[in-house]
């Protein structure tokens, strides 16, 4: 009985039951389905694994397609941005109608001076003063921290109390705009060797109107020493900056004057829009404003400037209608001005006039005589921002 028993064990399974070996539950291989399953789950299984299959081929090639498009954008030369020199759009005015009055730095030497000067503002209907920082003899007004202002003796007469005395200003609500006279400088372009302006002789320039050396608008380091200057006023807060003398030498003897650096940039011009920029965005969220003599603000001072400087990133310009500073006759209009004698309602007015018919998007600030009649010839122009001498 146990042979038998044990020879039944040894006997293979049930041919019609063995020929489903492939179905039976934990088997490997083949359906996952019990033996009874219907064909139809059956068929439904292996529609899900195509659609499955399928999904991962789609997959997939939207990732080569993917991958290879992005190796291809990242073997492209990039564009690149246009320099600020090339963009036309200007900053939107801020200044409004800015009434100023012009004041040396001896406004910091007292309390006195300091409290007169507060007063004429008030007296004027001014909002603003405007204070020379930087003379045309390379003096600073203020204890500067630059080595080269150092050097050059530059900071010899300055005030010791320059940043109270601005605070007390701004504290009478009015704004401060602080006068650099950029390149001409009788002081830094001695120890600044390598950007003065000199003669063949490599000896330096002197300016045969005023005796002044000059910096040199092509030398980087020159242009660096300047904008340097404004940052430091920046500490001071002052609300922006007037730059007169932004321009090459344009006395008699300005032709013997030799300029180091000059191939670094291609001509005057550039050279003078280039510090522009530079000022501009030394200044940060400060207004500039560019003091030109009577022909630049016409856009004809070619020989200081090296051609129009309207277009340069400045928003505001302040043409020079002072009768101290018309040394020469000009015939304008259809009238002839005397050197010397342009203080007068008529030619303020019809200068005015003129510059409001050229339909420029900048804004002009003259700087005028303190004086009736040059309000009333600006005010009559439809000019209402303005600096009194």
């Amino acid at each position: 009985m146990e042979n038998n028993e044990n020879n039944q064990q040894k006997r293979p399974k049930n041919r019609a039951v063995y020929s489903f070996r492939k179905n039976y539950p934990g088997s490997t291989g083949g359906s996952d389905y019990s033996i009874g399953e219907s064909r139809r789950l059956q068929n439904r299984a292996r529609r899900n694994k195509f659609v499955f299959a399928a999904v991962l081929l789609i997959i997939f090639c939207l990732s080569f397609v993917a991958t290879a498009t992005a190796i291809k954008l990242s073997k492209r030369p990039v564009k690149e941005a246009p320099e600020k020199s090339e963009l036309s759009v200007k900053a939107a005015a801020t200044l409004g109608e800015m009434k100023a009055v012009y004041f040396s730095s001896d406004i910091f030497s007292s309390e006195t001076e300091l409290e007169n000067a507060i007063k004429k503002l008030r007296n004027e209907q001014a909002d603003t003063a405007v204070i020379e920082f930087k003379t045309p003899d390379g003096d600073l007004c203020y204890e500067s921290s630059l080595q080269a202002a150092k050097n050059a003796y530059a900071t010899k007469n300055a005030y010791g109390f320059v940043k109270e005395y601005i605070q007390q200003i701004k504290e009478s609500s009015f704004r401060v705009i602080a006068l650099v006279t950029c390149f001409e400088d009788n002081k830094a372009s001695t120890v600044i060797s390598d950007a003065a302006i000199t003669n063949e002789k490599l000896e330096l320039f002197s300016d045969s109107e005023t005796s002044r050396s000059w910096l040199n608008p092509y030398s980087q380091v020159a242009r660096e020493y300047l904008t340097d200057i404004i940052k430091e006023l920046n500490e001071y807060g002052v609300d922006g900056y007037l730059l007169t003398q932004v321009t090459f030498p344009m006395s008699q003897n300005a032709d013997v004057a030799v300029y180091r650096d000059e191939t670094a940039v291609t001509d005057r011009n550039t050279a003078i829009k280039k510090f522009i920029s530079e000022a501009i965005e030394a200044a940060g969220e400060r207004e500039v404003i560019i003091g030109v003599s009577f022909d630049a603000a016409f856009g004809s001072d070619l020989s200081g400037a090296g051609g129009n400087i309207l277009d340069s990133e400045a928003r505001y310009y302040s043409p020079d209608l002072r009768a101290a500073s018309q040394t020469q006759d000009v015939l304008f209009g259809d009238t002839l001005y005397s050197g010397g004698s342009f203080a007068q309602y008529d030619f303020v007015k019809t200068y005015m006039d003129s510059l409001n018919e050229l339909q420029t998007e900048n804004v002009f600030v003259p700087i005028c005589d303190n004086a009736e009649y040059a309000t009333d010839a600006l005010k009559d122009a439809g000019c209402n921002t303005y600096i009194t001498d």
